[in-house]
């Protein structure tokens, strides 16, 4: 069984899932993520995400295009994908690439559970 890249807590609201690597590069672990992530709304009832990405460093542009995927999955199942604790490094790749306009970011979990629950 392949090691689990994620860490998923059910909130309520939404699905709080963090990484466990800090580099999200290479298309074998942008694949397994993006599987990971696309299985969890497919076998959830819950479709909102929150993407906690304090342990990230660094993202790819698969990574990116993943994180749009995923998005435009969530938005199809009627539910959003929202991004929180981002370094400063992939907040500014983020604004760079416009995703600013695509994502809400959030300091916190808290903050970002709390988008669902208003």
């Amino acid at each position: 069984m392949p090691e689990r890249r994620l860490v998923v807590q059910e909130a309520e609201g939404a699905l709080l899932i963090s990484f466990r690597d800090q580099a999200v590069l290479d298309t074998v672990t942008v694949d397994a993520i993006g599987g990971e992530l696309s299985g969890l709304i497919d076998a959830q009832h819950q479709r909102n995400l929150v993407l906690d990405l304090s342990n990230v460093s660094f993202v790819s542009s698969p990574a990116l295009s993943m994180l749009l995927h995923l998005r435009r999955k969530a938005d199809e199942a009627g539910g959003e994908v929202v991004l929180c604790q981002l370094r400063p490094e992939i907040a500014r790749l983020l604004r760079i690439t416009k995703l600013d306009k695509v994502f809400h970011f959030f300091e916190t979990p808290t903050a970002a559970l709390a988008h669902f629950t208003q």
